[in-house]
């Protein structure tokens, strides 16, 4: 991840204000499909130039732990110059994305199933790209229906993750908020939402 971060550094890509208030200057275009990954063909592809080395790397990581797997899909990121995008309150300023769970059985998916059952879901897969967009160090929170999130949780320890991390990771829905990075959101049964934290050098760009 080191060397695609120096790459983003020289972006004219700018997420200004917060992700429920702001916009997207010179938003950059995820790629319809690469290593890993797939995205929904509509404009609604745009982030900074973090946000699309990033998940061009999660896909990069999933396709070589699991060859021929299925790729993970892109949902919404930001128009081209961000703002409001609905349904969605936030995806304004480049650095909110969508990304549906991963299926048993190797299913590729061209949109959210959103009929899936929990138990159809591969959570290991999963929490595969999750961890690997996480480590590096670039992820403000992952937004995630409670239903998913035990699952989720024993993915996580069976990837080695200790009792403490993982409890420190997680914020569940009856718990006192807390530095939860992964924490429950209603409707993302599909899908999980991911909120990378501001690019270095985006002076305007505002955390909420």
């Amino acid at each position: 991840w080191s060397e695609l971060s120096a790459r983003t550094s020289a972006s004219k890509a700018h997420s200004v204000g917060a992700p429920n208030s702001g916009r997207l200057e010179r938003g950059v275009p995820l790629p319809e499909g690469g290593d890993g990954y797939r995205r929904r063909d509509r404009d609604t592809h745009f982030g900074t130039a973090e946000t699309v080395a990033l998940l061009e790397y999660a896909g990069a990581q999933l396709a070589a732990a699991y060859p021929g797997t299925a790729p993970f899909f892109v949902g919404d990121i930001s128009a081209e110059d961000g703002g409001r995008l609905r349904p969605h309150k936030s995806h304004q300023s480049g650095r909110d994305v969508d990304i549906g769970f991963l299926e048993l059985g190797n299913h590729a998916r061209h949109r959210f199933n959103k009929g899936a059952d929990a138990s159809r879901l591969d959570y290991t897969k999963s929490w595969f790209v999750i961890e690997s967009l996480l480590m590096t160090g670039r992820v403000q929170y992952v937004f995630v229906n409670q239903s998913r999130l035990p699952r989720l949780m024993r993915a996580a320890a069976s990837a080695g993750w200790s009792d403490e991390d993982v409890d420190a990771l997680f914020l569940e829905r009856d718990e006192t908020p807390r530095t939860g990075v992964i924490r429950h959101t209603p409707g993302h049964t599909a899908h999980f939402h991911v909120r990378f934290k501001c690019p270095a050098g985006d002076e305007d760009c505002e955390s909420y």
